[in-house]
């Protein structure tokens, strides 16, 4: 899974997570 915000709006640490 690397879905990080980039077009789903993520809760923010997700995004830094896996990105």
């Amino acid at each position: 899974m690397r879905w990080t915000g980039k077009r789903l709006p993520e809760p923010e640490g997700y995004q830094r997570s896996q990105d």
